[in-house]
């Protein structure tokens, strides 16, 4: 877009908006040995890939791990992301627990409940089982519990689809997939 003087101005998108703040908000943190920042935008991408042009989807990609991660609230997710960014990464937020399947009890739960979660969950589990090195063993294993969440929740059946085949044990030889 440009003004009379030919001047291009630029507009930032929610889009935009969301990764600089998630980005801001993870700041030096680490995901295994690269940037957070990397994560987050393979979570955008696996998004993209898959089709998902939605600006507010696209946003949570990006915040994702927000609440989880950072000092960030879900008042200032509220206030500049909107109900609907904020209620979906609240979706993806592990809730309290002593340990991982605690803790995802309380997320899966949410995210039976929340078809943009469903979304957004399957892209960042894609990501992780496409990263170099990935939880397999342990996706694998909580497979049939996250696969009930994001039916709930209405995830979509390509990126299922597309889930199990990464999950396949390398000695199955592509035989048997999990449930």
């Amino acid at each position: 877009m440009s003004d009379r003087r030919g001047i291009v101005a630029s507009v930032e998108t929610i889009v935009d908006r969301a990764e600089r703040f998630a980005v801001h908000a993870h700041g030096d943190q680490r995901y295994g040995d690269r940037p957070y920042r990397d994560h987050l935008a393979e979570v955008v991408a696996v998004l993209r890939r898959f089709g998902v042009d939605d600006p507010e989807l696209l946003a949570a990609g990006w915040l994702h791990d927000v609440l989880e991660d950072t000092a960030a609230t879900r008042a200032q997710l509220q206030e500049r992301f909107g109900r609907r960014v904020t209620e979906a990464v609240w979706a993806l937020t592990d809730g309290p627990g002593d340990d991982r399947a605690a803790r995802k009890r309380v997320s899966y739960a949410r995210i039976a409940r929340s078809a943009d979660a469903a979304v957004v969950k399957l892209a960042d589990r894609i990501a992780n089982c496409e990263a170099p090195k990935g939880m397999l063993d342990v996706y694998r294993a909580e497979h049939p519990a996250f696969l009930a969440a994001v039916r709930a929740g209405g995830g979509r059946e390509d990126m299922i689809a597309h889930l199990r085949r990464l999950l396949l044990p390398a000695s199955d030889g592509g035989r048997r997939p999990p449930p």
